[in-house]
This record gives C-alpha cells, structure tokens and sequence, in this order.
C-alpha cells in the first residue's frame, strides 16, 4: 500500500517505493503530512536538507520540468500552493532565516519573509504574522502577498 509516500516494501523493489532516489515522491508529500500530524514541518524540513544538495544536480531523480525546484524555492521560504488554483499558499517550515522577495521594483513592493528562532532542531512553526496581524489558519492569500510586506515566522 502506498499512502503519503510511505510503502509496505522497504526492500527498494516497489516503483512506489519513497526509499528509492530513482523513484519520485509526489511533491506534496511532506506537506499533506501536516494535515495528519505535527511532524510535518519536520519531514518538509528533513526533505529540504536532506535529498536537495548544493551540486550541479542539486536532488536525487527525476526533475519533473521544474517541479522539483519550484518545491524547494518555495518551501525553503516557508511556503507552498498545495492545491493549485486555489489562491492560497500553505504555511510550512521556512530553511532560511532572512529573506526578500521582489515584487516590483518600479513600485517599491517587496516581501520580507523573516523566521525567528530558526535552527537545525528549530522545524516547528510555533506562530506566523503578516503585516504584524497573527494568523489564525495556516495559509495565506496569493493576493495578500503580492501586495508585499512581511511575514513573519516564529519557530520552536
């Protein structure tokens, strides 16, 4: 059975198998686990550091025409469109402790993603803010976030 990336075979012989670097896992893997349980940010931040390198490759398979990169940029912020469409990004595990992202620059709108308390056994979004407003779900609007500011992460 395979059920959010996880498979009855850890013998490396099933397709499906996430234990196999030749094998790609559906990318939303780790973020659908924060649905199931707390330990999501942990896997998002596992994957982050763990199976994306700083080579001419840069992650293990397949690169699935920029998916695999468009994952790693936006969950190293914290980020990440789970359903496409939607409007909305999901909250997640930011990697980086400071970052700015250009919106426009002709207009002066930028976006200022900031992860307070952000370590290696710091995975775990304990708070989130935008434009010093808490946020009571764990996404946020596409058009709240173009519209530039700061978001703000508090880890634990």
């Amino acid at each position: 059975m395979y059920v959010f990336g996880e498979s009855d075979d850890t013998t490396g012989n099933n397709d499906n198998n996430p234990n196999n670097p030749n094998t790609p896992t559906p990318t939303p893997t780790p973020d659908y686990r924060k649905y199931c349980s707390q330990l999501g940010h942990k896997y998002i931040r596992k994957t982050l550091q763990e199976l994306f390198f700083n080579t001419w490759q840069m992650y293990t398979g397949d690169e699935d025409n920029g998916q695999m990169s468009a994952w790693y940029l936006l969950s190293s912020m914290g980020l990440y469109n789970l359903s496409p469409g939607s409007g909305f990004y999901n909250i997640g595990s930011p990697l980086y402790e400071d970052i700015t992202i250009t919106i426009n620059k002709k207009l002066n709108i930028y976006l200022h993603i900031i992860a307070k308390n952000q370590g290696p056994s710091n995975v775990y979004v304990k708070e989130v803010m935008f434009n010093n407003q808490l946020l009571m779900h764990n996404k946020i609007a596409y058009k709240e976030l173009i519209q530039g500011g700061t978001l703000q992460f508090t880890m634990s």
